[in-house]
């Protein structure tokens, strides 16, 4: 009986092995890395619609990482893919890696003052700009990440395109990974220090994010 059943195995299963999840590449050991080295040589899209935010600030904490960065600023759902060819002009290489750091403000709110449907607001902002981000990246790498940060202020309105991006991030990350692209998401509160969710972003973007693909950590 034992053998029919061996037989019976062999014939309708197979055996399939697969890679593991975690990258098993030796990086080199850099002091202060959040990424565990896995950023180095690699270039890094930060694309914000905070002008507050220093694009000096922001390269400095990847070049901890030995990375270069491109800072772009986007105030509006108009992001197009010859404006982050642009940005790169001046590094080696593609972008492997974005960050978008949206701020909320008044003008993303989901209604206008009159009650109607606000046509331009954050949520529209951030789908529209990883409309862009991932033609790019899929046309141009076998392995990129994308992390979305969100900074939120409280509000309702904030509180709710929070929510919507949460799930935008999820969905993504499902559709995405088979394209060998790792999506993951930060949502702060905007009293949380910059240090800390850019420090958030490099951890996510290097190889941890690998296995945490599709999550959004929440930082108050």
């Amino acid at each position: 009986m034992n053998k029919i059943k061996g037989l019976i195995k062999k014939c309708f299963l197979h055996k399939e092995s697969i890679h593991p999840i975690i990258d098993p590449v030796p990086y080199a050991s850099i002091c202060e890395s959040y990424s565990g080295g896995s950023l180095a040589e690699s270039n890094v899209l930060v694309v914000t619609n905070d002008k507050t935010l220093a694009a000096k600030g922001i390269e400095n904490k990847f070049a901890v990482e030995c990375a270069s960065t491109g800072v772009l600023y986007a105030s509006s759902d108009e992001l197009e893919l010859k404006d982050i060819v642009h940005t790169g002009n001046k590094l080696i290489g593609p972008f492997t890696h974005v960050i978008n750091v949206l701020r909320f403000d008044n003008p993303g709110n989901i209604l206008d003052p009159d009650g109607t449907f606000n046509e331009k607001d954050a949520m529209r902002l951030a789908y529209q700009w990883c409309q862009a981000e991932v033609d790019y990246l899929v046309k141009l790498s076998n392995y990129a990440t994308l992390c979305m940060v969100y900074i939120h202020s409280g509000a309702i309105d904030s509180s709710v395109i929070g929510s919507g991006i949460h799930h935008l991030v999820s969905g993504l990350a499902k559709v995405l990974s088979p394209h060998g692209i790792i999506c993951n998401g930060v949502i702060a509160l905007s009293t949380v220090p910059q240090e800390a969710w850019l420090s958030t972003s490099a951890f996510l973007n290097g190889k941890y994010g690998q296995v945490m693909t599709g999550e959004v950590l929440y930082m108050e």
